[in-house]
């Protein structure tokens, strides 16, 4: 039986671990240099996401997704009115 190889690739900057505490209400507080490094402001709307047993917090994009099927309708529906 071949041993296997193992490549590990680690980020050129790996940032410190930080702790921070659940609020009774659920509240989780982010470090005041994160939030300012990813420019995130107060009310800004955050999709909680689980996976493999961790949690991700990702800015809600301003738009919802659209594929390219969406917009051509859009279009036509538009052009529809215009020629109505």
């Amino acid at each position: 039986m071949q041993p296997h190889n193992l490549t590990l690739i680690l980020p050129a900057e790996v940032a410190p671990v930080e702790t921070t505490k659940l609020s009774s209400k659920g509240q989780v507080i982010i470090p005041k240099h994160i939030r300012e490094s990813h420019r995130w402001d107060t009310g800004l709307e955050l999709q909680v996401i689980e996976f493999d047993g961790d949690i991700l917090l990702k800015p809600k994009a301003a738009f919802e997704q659209t594929t390219i099927d969406d917009v051509a309708g859009c279009l036509h529906s538009i052009a529809a009115l215009k020629n109505g």
